[in-house]
């Protein structure tokens, strides 16, 4: 609620571009350049993510003519992290589209949210409309196979993830989900091999290991009763 209301009284002033955008703007150039975009939130504490968002806030008022897509995407992933409002992050989202259609990065965002609401069509919508921006991204794909997964549209979800491991062979939760969707489709065998794989990639989520240990034992048992 402090969010919409600070952005109603800052609605009443002129776009202010301060020191604090133009330290956000500078810090995320050179760490997007060496890292992913959550790489880069992560880095962030949530004093200078709060001082970041009001500095987007006195920016992006009055719908300000100078404003990028670039400047609603980044307030709408600052709140997506630190001060989570979807109401907010998706009218930023759909600004920023409407700035620059061929923005993969906004597409896949808009796509997780309605995913994470269980709105499957309009996810699958998002995703492609991102493939059709940049075919070569490996994250529209990853969205899609994650959708299809879900929708236990196994060879369709496999079909995509295959795309988006040839376009980034070594992210961690490419292979983690390739290896979820082998096991629901009963090959335990290449899951587990997946998932050996995923294991150890530098940036392997602890759960994945947990997951590839607990195949593991399935499969063991399975290949124990059939002797």
């Amino acid at each position: 609620m402090w969010r919409f209301l600070r952005r109603w009284w800052l609605s009443w002033q002129k776009p202010k571009m301060t020191a604090a955008l133009h330290q956000f703007n500078e810090r995320m150039l050179i760490q997007t350049q060496r890292g992913t975009h959550t790489e880069f939130m992560e880095s962030l504490s949530p004093s200078e993510a709060r001082a970041y968002l009001e500095a987007f806030d006195r920016w992006l008022v009055r719908e300000n003519p100078q404003a990028t897509d670039q400047d609603y995407y980044w307030r709408s992933m600052l709140m997506s992290y630190f001060f989570p409002d979807p109401k907010l992050e998706e009218a930023d989202l759909k600004r920023a589209v409407a700035l620059d259609p061929g923005n993969v990065d906004i597409w896949v965002s808009l796509g997780h949210m309605a995913a994470e609401r269980k709105q499957w069509s309009e996810a699958i919508e998002y995703y492609e409309a991102g493939i059709k921006a940049r075919p070569r991204n490996f994250f529209p794909w990853y969205g899609r196979a994650r959708v299809y997964m879900e929708l236990r549209r196994f060879e369709e979800s496999l079909r995509d993830i295959n795309i988006a491991i040839e376009i980034h062979p070594s992210l961690a939760y490419g292979y983690e989900t390739r290896g979820r969707i082998y096991d629901a489709m009963g090959e335990m065998e290449k899951a587990v091999a997946d998932l050996d794989f995923a294991v150890q990639c530098s940036a392997a989520r602890p759960y994945t290991q947990r997951f590839r240990n607990e195949l593991r034992k399935k499969l063991q048992r399975e290949n124990s009763h059939g002797r």
